[in-house]
């Protein structure tokens, strides 16, 4: 265990047990790393052993190296959104600070979708402890979207349910708190119909 700890990363003392914390930087996309520590096959590559991994906060989490395993517990479970929820990146700036300031992803049909950190005044609906804005995301197939969703490990706080106004949507929550509700269209419904009132009619 100790030459693995060398190799790979840092062994701390944490209440009763040891934790393993792995760092290491590569020159692939995020959807690439998430991928080499979370599937088993990806693992087998990077890391050169047999994993099983449960793709969920609290979920099993079994590394084995030929007679040598490490064995623990996923505290938590961030996939990135363009591997969860099928977006596709575009572009991406990172300043001088090191983070992301601006970046543009698909999300289907030609649409994109600009997000980023805008600097130290920006503060997440996680980091404010509320709910500050809901995205809504149509999709072709919402039930296939969800499938992949949980695949990833996305947290879901609605299941899909049919609404009034003619779309089939549910809801999902991202790292930072942003909730996002994803549809897709399953009937033609007047708005007067479901109670809206179109302007200037």
């Amino acid at each position: 265990m100790c030459a693995l700890t060398d190799e790979l990363g840092a062994v701390r003392r944490d209440g009763g047990a040891y934790a393993l914390r792995l760092e290491r930087t590569y020159d692939a996309s995020p959807e690439e790393v998430w991928a080499a520590f979370t599937e088993p096959e990806s693992i087998r590559r990077w890391l050169f052993a047999e994993a099983i991994l449960e793709p969920r906060a609290g979920g099993r989490a079994e590394f084995r190296w030929g007679d040598d395993a490490a064995v623990g517990v996923v505290r938590e479970w961030d996939p990135p959104l363009s591997h969860a929820f099928g977006f596709e990146e575009i572009l991406r700036y990172t300043g001088e600070e090191g983070y992301v300031n601006h970046a543009e992803m698909s999300v289907g049909g030609g649409e994109s979708l600009m997000m980023g950190n805008p600097g130290e005044g920006y503060r997440n609906p996680k980091e404010l402890g509320q709910e500050t804005v809901g995205l809504h995301v149509m999709v072709d197939d919402v039930d296939a979207h969800l499938a992949r969703a949980q695949a990833a490990g996305a947290v879901i706080k609605q299941e899909p349910e049919d609404e009034e106004y003619g779309h089939r949507r549910y809801t999902a929550l991202d790292p930072e708190g942003h909730y996002w509700f994803f549809a897709q269209v399953t009937k033609e419904v007047a708005p007067e119909d479901w109670g809206a009132k179109v302007a200037n009619a």
